[in-house]
């Protein structure tokens, strides 16, 4: 996939795209308190399972690392974020940042309503994804991931509900992936 960072907003918020393909456009709704054709990310609650098979074995791979190890990556991310030279980084994309980490300094990956990083409707956590992510920007040095990640970090100020921040998190995972194959949802 071609990725044209000008035009991240508009690719990021309409599908989820993998390999050039849309694999789940929603509809958008004129009601929404965003405003018309603004994406509410809950339309994508309990639907992601088709698609999470691409990410599983990462996904289930992440489940395993440790709460401490998660948090020092978490720490290393939060540099590279911070040091880079971003047009993407706001003010939004750092604070949603950090209440994603703090929510999983506090609960790890408890299951439970209280964390606002798990999301029941998906059975998927923000950490484990953002964790994918540390992996990709800081290990693998992909600034493409980190320029997609700042951008839906920035977004996920419309909402930081737990589908919110999984939804956004997770499509930042696929949009750059080059050994998934799609298919129409």
């Amino acid at each position: 996939m071609t990725f044209h960072p000008q035009s991240a907003s508009a690719q990021l918020t309409n599908s989820i795209v993998v390999n050039s393909k849309i694999i789940l456009a929603p509809v958008a709704r004129p009601e929404s308190v965003l405003g018309l054709g603004a994406l509410n990310t809950h339309f994508f609650d309990g639907r992601m399972s088709d698609m999470m098979v691409y990410l599983q074995e990462d996904i289930t791979r992440a489940a395993q690392i440790s709460k401490e190890e998660k948090n020092k990556a978490f720490d290393d991310l939060s540099q590279c974020i911070k040091n880079g030279n971003s047009p993407f980084k706001s003010q939004n994309s750092l604070v949603c940042f950090d209440t994603i980490v703090a929510s999983h300094a506090f609960y790890g990956r408890l299951a439970a309503p209280i964390n606002r990083n798990y999301d029941p409707a998906n059975n998927l956590h923000a950490c484990d994804l953002l964790y994918l992510l540390y992996e990709k920007i800081c290990v693998d040095e992909n600034t493409e991931y980190l320029t997609l990640l700042l951008t839906q970090l920035d977004e996920m100020a419309t909402g930081l509900c737990p589908q919110g921040r999984t939804t956004r998190l997770f499509q930042t995972l696929v949009m750059l992936k080059n050994d998934l194959t799609s298919k129409p949802v």
